[in-house]
């Protein structure tokens, strides 16, 4: 693992949205630095359409572009990433969605700490996980 790489996971970015001040410096370091953090194309998808349906597509569409805009990476699945994911989702396939499977693949690929708020994920030990409790 490489120090100081991270990957958000969607819960990870709604914390820190919500102004979670905890989660704030691993943010505030990726947001600082190019190649320090990045998300996966699907979790910013999923991170969009739970910020749409708590509070609104104007809120979500605007929070979107404040992430693609940013120094986070966005990282598009590829061959690599797929294979891992999908083999994560085959050995969990019911306690992992696949949006975790890939955010996982990311971290792995990438030698990246995953930083998320499922304790799930971060049980699971198949990368270095920071948990966070969302509240």
């Amino acid at each position: 693992m490489k120090e100081n790489r991270f990957v958000f996971d969607a819960g990870a970015i709604a914390l820190y949205f919500g102004g979670d001040e905890e989660i704030r410096p691993y943010f505030v370091k990726a947001l600082a630095e190019r190649g320090v953090g990045y998300v996966c194309e699907i979790n910013l998808a999923e991170f969009y359409y739970k910020t749409a349906e708590k509070l609104g597509l104007e809120v979500a569409e605007t929070r979107h572009l404040m992430i693609r805009n940013s120094k986070l990476e966005v990282i598009a699945p590829n061959e690599e990433t797929t294979r891992i994911a999908s083999r994560l989702k085959l050995k969990y396939k019911n306690q992992l969605s696949l949006a975790d499977c890939y955010a996982l693949a990311t971290a792995k690929v990438l030698k990246a700490t995953l930083i998320t708020t499922d304790s799930i994920i971060n049980g699971v030990k198949e990368a270095p996980t920071l948990y966070f409790e969302a509240r």
